[in-house]
């Protein structure tokens, strides 16, 4: 459910179970399971119901108020499943709720619903989700000219069958990949050429950077690979930056002694710029430095006409092999 939630709110959320619970009566404790979603710009809490039991929307809107008042956060149930008529009439009362088939209503974050409620949800058709590009990125480099399994998909991206499914649906939305089903196994792949594939897809690309730390170089930084103009300065004639970019995905971060310093008080050759991507920039680096397409991507918006004009090299020159 956590990965679930980070991906449909593109957020970081950690999740811890609760168990010493004071303060509540035995039928709002007894086969409940509490679990914390911890995230850098909002708490809150989740009440797992089990299912066999019997609920009222008034009893749960009553529920709500003691828990939200116990934990002092706001507080979402979680159901493997809910009815039609279920869950409208949690939305009618405006009590949070998150479902196993990822339809999340949690007003204080915000919505995801299925447009049709058996099966798809509503597709963006405007810029893809970060695991949405993480997909595109493994189809046009790794697999060329070939059918992939989702199954393969998400095992070889570490990303969940659900996540791929979702994100398959966006890249077929925008008429960038080809899905065909073939009994209980569902294939993927891609028809285009690298180069016209990528001129159809630039429009959609999300930049995968979610923040920039300049920090004090160490010994944990030395296999990141290469990103921003440092990255870009390997691959045309831009001049080296004189602070040194680097790439590596924001899950990694919370792991690692990162001394956070001011560029204006330190020797610039004893710190990088870190960026913090929103999905593993290792997976697809090559000789040390970040894809040509995510580097083309986290330069959106950039109006450097250095920057535009290195960049039009770079993916000019690029062999698709």
């Amino acid at each position: 459910m956590k990965e679930a939630i980070n991906i449909a709110f593109d957020m970081d959320f950690q999740i811890s179970q609760i168990n010493d619970i004071k303060g509540l009566p035995l039928y709002m404790l007894s086969k409940r399971q509490f679990y914390r979603m911890n995230g850098t710009q909002i708490n809150f809490v989740m009440v797992k119901l089990q299912n066999d039991e019997r609920f009222g929307v008034i009893a749960l809107d009553k529920q709500r108020t003691k828990y939200e008042e116990t934990f002092c956060s706001p507080v979402a149930f979680w159901f493997d499943a809910l009815a039609k008529n279920q869950r409208d009439a949690l939305v009618r009362r405006h009590i949070p709720f998150v479902t196993e088939n990822e339809q999340f209503y949690l007003p204080f974050l915000g919505i995801v619903f299925y447009n049709n409620y058996k099966s798809k949800q509503t597709v963006n058709m405007e810029k893809m989700m970060p695991a949405t590009q993480k997909l595109f990125l493994y189809l046009i480099y790794s697999c060329k000219g070939k059918k992939i399994l989702k199954k393969q998909a998400a095992d070889d991206l570490s990303i969940t069958r659900t996540s791929i499914t979702r994100a398959s649906a966006q890249l077929e939305a925008m008429g960038l990949i080809c899905q065909e089903s073939q009994g209980r196994e569902t294939y993927m792949w891609v028809e285009q050429s690298g180069d016209e594939l990528f001129q159809k897809a630039r429009t959609h690309f999300v930049n995968p950077i979610q923040e920039i730390l300049t920090v004090e170089y160490s010994d944990e930084l030395k296999n990141l690979p290469l990103a921003g103009e440092s990255a870009l300065a390997e691959h045309t004639m831009l001049n080296v930056p004189s602070i040194k970019h680097l790439a590596i995905d924001k899950s990694q971060v919370k792991h690692m002694q990162l001394n956070i310093v001011d560029e204006r008080w330190e020797e610039q050759k004893h710190v990088v710029k870190l960026e913090l991507w929103k999905y593993d920039p290792c997976i697809f680096a090559q000789a040390g430095v970040v894809d040509p397409i995510s580097l083309f991507a986290s330069f959106m918006n950039n109006e450097d006409e250095r920057i535009e004009g290195a960049l039009e090299e770079l993916m000019e020159e690029y062999t698709w092999s």
